[in-house]
């Protein structure tokens, strides 16, 4: 197999984040593992009982921060931020305070733009996902804040 592309740059794009979704590549253990621990939860009939919690924890979690309805149901939430470098500093704040989140950039999002990825298990607390959801609003709100002063000026 092979694949065209149009200039230097797409390949390196291509090289860089494509490799293991776009040509054959091996499962990473961890991937083979928690398919393995799926296909017992779905034999034992555990299942219903995990996807339950878990729905309620991806729904405290998105009430606490406000988020509209999804769709459909998905663990990971995305959180949009405004720009990169404050995307990376919130997130290096975050690890600080025990949280890990994935961040986000181009070419997964638009051009200047930046998210958190968060994925939500039925391993995190109530307790855990209150004060994530509370430290991510406070500073939404600052970044709101922060917008309308500098309209005003």
């Amino acid at each position: 197999g092979g694949v065209l592309l149009p200039t230097e740059y797409a390949e390196k794009l291509v090289r860089f984040y494509g490799k293991t979704y776009a040509f054959s590549a091996t499962l990473e253990f961890s991937v083979i593992g928690a398919a393995l621990v799926s296909c017992q939860y779905h034999k034992n009939g555990k299942i219903k009982e995990y996807q339950k919690i878990l729905r309620q924890k991806v729904e405290l979690f998105r009430s606490l921060l406000s988020l509209p309805e999804l769709p459909i149901f998905t663990p990971i939430q995305i959180i949009d931020l405004p720009g990169i470098e404050t995307c990376k500093q919130f997130a290096l704040e975050l690890v600080e305070k025990g949280f890990f989140v994935s961040t986000v950039f181009f070419p997964v999002v638009a051009k200047d733009k930046a998210q958190f990825r968060i994925a939500i298990t039925i391993k995190h607390t109530d307790k855990e996902l209150t004060e994530l959801a509370s430290l991510i609003k406070k500073r939404l709100q600052s970044y709101t804040t922060e917008n309308a002063e500098q309209g005003k000026q």
